[in-house]
């Protein structure tokens, strides 16, 4: 079947920060599918977001199903900044992708190697866009379906010290 949305709408700040070392595991607010249903979309609303050490907001597929789309809107900015160290505590994102998995995972439940579903699509609108520090918002696929669309709406956009937009 298919995943569910994700709606969230924070009337002030929302702040994502931080990434496991000993779980390997980032902050994220995210979807996936692991076979044929869409991935549900994530829709976030607050007036100001920050993204910050290794945090992510994703959407994926691994399969046939699609990826979901996903939806960043900040009535004042969106920030995203990737820490110090950011191969330790990994990349601050905002991204769909279709993606490979482990194969032996993959069948065991009877996937193909390659994902063959669509990536959904990035939709960034906020009057400021800041992406610092190797982090990045991007749309990508892995395999065999196409690469979803990113959309930005910003009166100002600021990409530094190795951030990407990347499609």
């Amino acid at each position: 079947g298919a995943g569910g949305n994700i709606n969230l709408t924070v009337d002030e700040d929302l702040a994502l920060r931080g990434f496991s070392l000993e779980n390997q595991l980032p902050t994220r607010i995210g979807s996936s599918t692991f076979g044929t249903g869409k991935g549900g979309d994530v829709v976030v609303n607050a007036n100001r977001i920050s993204i910050d050490d290794g945090a992510d907001i994703l959407s994926f597929t691994t399969a046939v199903g699609f990826a979901g789309d996903i939806t960043v809107s900040a009535s004042e900015s969106i920030v995203i900044r990737s820490g110090e160290n950011p191969g330790i505590a990994g990349q601050s994102s905002i991204f769909t992708e279709g993606r490979t998995i482990n194969l032996e995972f993959l069948e065991r439940i009877g996937l193909s190697e390659l994902p063959m579903g669509d990536s959904g699509n990035v939709n960034i609108n906020t009057p400021i866009l800041l992406i610092d520090g190797n982090s990045e918002i991007s749309v990508s696929y892995l395999g065999l379906g196409k690469s979803g669309e990113l959309n930005i709406e910003s009166n100002r956009i600021v990409v530094s010290k190795g951030g990407q937009l990347t499609a």
